[in-house]
């Protein structure tokens, strides 16, 4: 009987301890939930950001004078409106701004380009001067950058290709390349068009990643008390792996980026504030996975802050990142398409100008009107924010600071909707520099293409001008071709009439002209923009068995409030003095 009752009081003890111990599990439990659910990742706006490539960083031979003119450069962006500011940390991957004891210091060999070439010999001596005498360029950028409010951001390009056509002679190889080059890099290249990416750093070796690493350790333990983060650029160039490699290679950049994610969360502990990784990449998930870069699961486990998808150098309307914008929101990571200052070769649409444009030189500047149309359709696609990369001023504006007006009026459009209502100019993207080649390292273009009987296209239109408070004063639509035979065309299955066509005068005069140049261009305008949707347009185009070119669309709205307050009766679309 005590026997029994001693089992029970046992029994009962036990089955009361494993009730404390399951209580326990289960308020443990709650708690690493509650934890998990305090460090999601927490959507930060990073306003409109600008990348600067450093070619400003050294102006001058003399540290003092250079030191001024670079922060006269950067207060610069900040009285602009940029609120975040990238500073790339080299000329190129390997050789950089300042005395670095990882990689090479700009100007660290004299190199035949220096002796041949005024431009190089000025750049380098500058440099080379101001290196020498303690400037670094990336700590002078950063302190102006944060005494004027924004956020500061050093950049590293992952495997930048400028040297790649002449790696022995080139002022931007590095040390580590002239003594590891021949054993580490691709060899054959990934991209047949081109045999000179194979002199890039092949990343499936672990003494490339080891060396990119401790560039990017060196770079955020000499800044940490000035920075808000760092940024890796896959973008220039977007070649890591031999193709034969690519799916171990994906693996092993992700633990790459994860090794950076975590340094820099070990320093954002330290230093007891937010860090910040971004990366450039490809403008499209499938050139991003071409290239070995998962940003599928970079932004699942959320490795990175911000994602900037980017063309190569020129500016696109049409990047196919709807999918990279919806899966951030879902993990908390803002994406910002990247903005560029240059376009494919053509003749820019002007919707109110006498000729709309077509009687002026052709050329690559984007202009506000084209900037702030590929904006709008981002925007329709959810993006956050924007990039602007490569942005110096643009063509006559080179350089100027302050900056130019248009300059102005393009942050501010980023920066609020409701301020887009100048002139606008949407495209169908074109091809650059073969990546309309398959597959393609970017995203396949629908221009130039041979018409071969009736050819569909898409042209994205960002806005819907019925909405607008605005009316239209012009509307009008440009294609681009190779000859002057008729072609004809139906927006979203209307017909529209040709109404005038320009003929290219370098190509009447007979000059050589850029191959995606159009010798021709038709004019047809939309009187009725109520054909018009928001979103993907359909283009049908038939007739002459030419080469398109160009497709544009033109908007310019009659913006003047003081023309509501008078009650001025407007003219109709398309009815004002450009004839």
């Amino acid at each position: 009987m005590i026997a029994d009752i001693r089992y029970r009081y046992k029994l009962s003890k036990t089955n009361s301890l494993l009730k404390w111990q399951l209580l326990l599990f289960i308020v443990f439990f709650l708690m690493m939930g509650a934890g998990i659910a305090q460090t999601k990742k927490t959507t930060v706006d990073f306003g409109v950001v600008f990348n600067e490539d450093g070619d400003f960083a050294f102006l001058s031979p003399d540290p003092i004078k250079a030191k001024q003119l670079l922060e006269l450069n950067v207060a610069a962006h900040a009285a602009l409106g940029i609120n975040t500011y990238t500073f790339s940390i080299g000329a190129g991957s390997d050789v950089l701004y300042y005395n670095t004891k990882v990689a090479s210091p700009y100007g660290w060999r004299q190199t035949s380009y220096e002796l041949k070439d005024s431009n190089w010999a000025a750049r380098i001596r500058s440099a080379r001067s101001c290196i020498a005498a303690g400037m670094n360029a990336v700590m002078v950028a950063g302190l102006e950058a944060k005494r004027n409010g924004m956020r500061f951001i050093p950049n590293l390009r992952m495997n930048d290709s400028h040297f790649m056509t002449d790696p022995y002679n080139y002022p931007l190889t590095g040390k580590f390349w002239m003594e590891n080059g021949e054993q580490l890099r691709l060899g054959k290249s990934p991209l047949a068009f081109s045999k000179d990416y194979g002199n890039l750093f092949d990343y499936s070796h672990k003494e490339v990643r080891d060396f990119r690493f401790a560039v990017f350790e060196e770079a955020i333990l000499l800044h940490q008390d000035i920075i808000d983060g760092f940024e890796l650029d896959f973008n220039r160039v977007q070649v890591f792996f031999p193709r034969e490699k690519n799916e171990e290679g994906t693996k092993l950049m992700t633990a790459l980026l994860r090794k950076m994610r975590n340094r820099l969360n070990l320093l954002a502990k330290q230093k007891g504030r937010p860090m910040h990784l971004f990366v450039r990449v490809p403008p499209s998930t499938a050139a991003c996975n071409l290239a070995g870069l998962d940003i599928q699961t970079w932004i699942k486990e959320g490795l990175v802050d911000l994602v900037t998808p980017s063309q190569l150098m020129t500016l696109a309307h049409d990047m196919p990142i709807q999918d990279m914008i919806e899966l951030g929101k879902q993990h908390g990571v803002q994406v910002y398409p990247s903005l560029f200052p240059r376009t494919s070769f053509r003749k820019a649409l002007l919707p109110t100008a006498n000729g709309y444009g077509m009687d002026l030189p052709y050329g690559r500047i984007a202009n506000l009107a084209e900037l702030l149309g590929a904006a709008a359709n981002y925007r329709m696609m959810g993006a956050q924010g924007f990039y602007l990369f490569n942005f110096k001023g643009g063509d006559k504006d080179e350089g100027f600071r302050p900056h130019p007006d248009w300059m102005y009026a393009l942050v501010a459009g980023l920066k609020n909707e409701k301020l887009n209502t100048g002139d606008k100019v949407y495209a169908v993207t074109k091809s650059y520099y073969n990546d309309e080649k398959q597959p393609s390292y970017a995203y396949v273009k629908q221009v130039p293409r041979q018409l071969q009987g009736e050819e569909s296209f898409q042209l994205m239109v960002g806005e819907n001008p019925a909405t607008n408070p605005f009316p239209l004063k012009s509307c009008l639509l440009r294609v681009g071709a190779k000859d002057s035979l008729p072609i004809n065309i139906k927006l979203n299955g209307v017909t529209l009439a040709p109404y005038k066509i320009f003929t290219e005068e370098a190509f009447a005069s007979g000059k050589k002209l850029p191959p995606d140049l159009a010798s021709f261009t038709w004019i047809y305008l939309v009187n009725d923009p109520g054909i018009l949707k928001k979103g993907n347009n359909t283009l049908q185009l038939s007739g002459a068995k030419t080469t398109i070119t160009d497709i544009e669309l033109g908007f310019a709205y009659f913006n003047q409030l003081d023309l509501f307050m008078l009650g001025k009766k407007l003219p109709a679309i398309n009815q004002h003095s450009n004839k």
